[in-house]
């Protein structure tokens, strides 16, 4: 915005582009001579160009929408040729096709099956093994404290015996 003498005429001049001028006798005795105009140029331009911005947006929405639109009326095309085709060219009827169907299932479950029952004997197997080794190391600890407790009493009639000759000594000693 621009405060311009009255006279002044140069505020309209030739452009490349659309602008709007608006005048106005507005008294600005707070701040101008009331004498002056007011001149706002271009403030309605601004406003034009964000309104051409959002019908451009609201076009490019309604462009991707046709885009998936489109989209996916081919793939439900193609999908109804791949069904079309599946039954035009299939080797074998509905029935055959059914059995081979029923029978890879019953394989696929004794398969399973077996799978399941050889985990099982590997585990009950595992659980034997650990079993023997937790046995053994028991068998093997019980050992160690037996011969811990012999020496421990090895010891004891050893320490007693040698209280018992220090105190005969100290007694002899004594006398």
């Amino acid at each position: 915005m621009q405060i311009i003498d009255k006279d002044n005429k140069t505020i309209v001049v030739p452009s490349d582009h659309a602008v709007i001028t608006i005048s106005t006798n507005y008294p600005f005795h707070f701040f101008a001579n009331a004498q002056e105009h007011s001149i706002n140029k271009g403030g309605f331009v601004m406003i034009l160009n964000d309104l051409q911005n959002l019908v451009n947006k609201e076009n490019k929405k309604k462009e991707r929408a046709m885009a998936v639109q489109k989209f996916v009326i081919g793939m439900g095309v193609v999908a109804a040729l791949g069904v079309a085709t599946g039954i035009l060219f299939a080797l074998k009827s509905g029935k055959e096709t059914r059995q081979d169907l029923k029978n890879k299932a019953a394989n696929t479950v004794e398969t399973f099956k077996d799978t399941v029952q050889k985990k099982a004997e590997f585990v009950n197997d595992s659980a034997v093994h650990a079993a023997h080794e937790i046995s053994n190391a028991i068998k093997d600890f019980h050992g160690k404290t037996t011969g811990v407790k012999r020496e421990i009493n090895e010891g004891y009639h050893d320490i007693a015996e040698d209280i018992h000759k220090t105190a005969e000594n100290i007694s002899n000693e004594l006398k």
